[in-house]
């Protein structure tokens, strides 16, 4: 079972099944990532000079700075990553590396900005 990459419901007729089965599915997977204590089981990586994460990277990215992190050239469709800005000054510019980022080339992450990045199998996903 995998995580189920992010759907439109928009204007679709769910049935209760399926919608249950997208949820429970999905519960599963994040159970995975968090520990008793609550506190997520995910280990991060910390970059503040130019970078291209990999699908190998963990899901939490901590920058700084100002410089460009590039999205892995062949991502993972619905993989997560969250990019967190960890200081008050300049602008991390997120490059698609050849995808859009809702629909763009690139995305800006400010000061103590945090952005969940994910991979619909077209472009990135960015909440």
């Amino acid at each position: 079972m995998a995580w189920s990459a992010p759907r439109t419901w928009t204007a679709a007729i769910v049935t209760v099944a399926q919608l249950n089965q997208e949820i429970r599915d999905n519960l599963l997977i994040l159970k995975t990532w968090i520990g008793n204590d609550g506190y997520p089981l995910w280990t991060s990586i910390t970059k503040s000079g130019t970078y291209t994460w990999t699908t190998a990277d963990p899901g939490l990215i901590y920058v700084s700075g100002t410089w460009t992190l590039s999205a892995p050239a062949s991502p993972t469709t619905g993989k997560p990553y969250l990019v967190k800005k960890t200081d008050s000054t300049g602008l991390v510019t997120v490059s698609g590396n050849g995808k859009t980022i809702d629909g763009a080339a690139t995305f800006l992450v400010g000061p103590y900005d945090a952005f969940w990045f994910s991979y619909n199998g077209t472009e990135w996903n960015v909440s």
